[in-house]
């Protein structure tokens, strides 16, 4: 039998850490199914994870979406970007 695991299991305040999310943000994310679901650790428990590896693919994703040339990327001191800019410019 070869189950796979991950290398490790991510914690909420590991996770909340390494991203700079909320929990809030967290859960509204995983919902919409664009960041990796939780994994209960115990059974009949509370206690859940995150598979270490693909937080670290979601962030990658994350670093690799900056590079391209149409990102929304973070706004110069009085430039809007996102909605807002496209529906000031239309």
């Amino acid at each position: 039998m070869s189950e796979s695991y991950p290398d490790r299991v991510l914690r909420r305040a590991e996770v909340e850490h390494l991203t700079s999310l909320t929990e809030r943000m967290l859960r509204n994310l995983e919902r919409e199914g664009r960041f990796p679901r939780r994994f209960l650790i115990t059974e009949g428990g509370r206690a859940v994870g995150w598979s270490a590896n693909e937080v670290a693919a979601w962030l990658a994703d994350r670093v690799e979406r900056r590079e391209q040339p149409n990102h929304r990327g973070i706004a110069r001191r009085g430039q809007r970007i996102g909605r807002a800019a496209e529906q000031t410019t239309a």
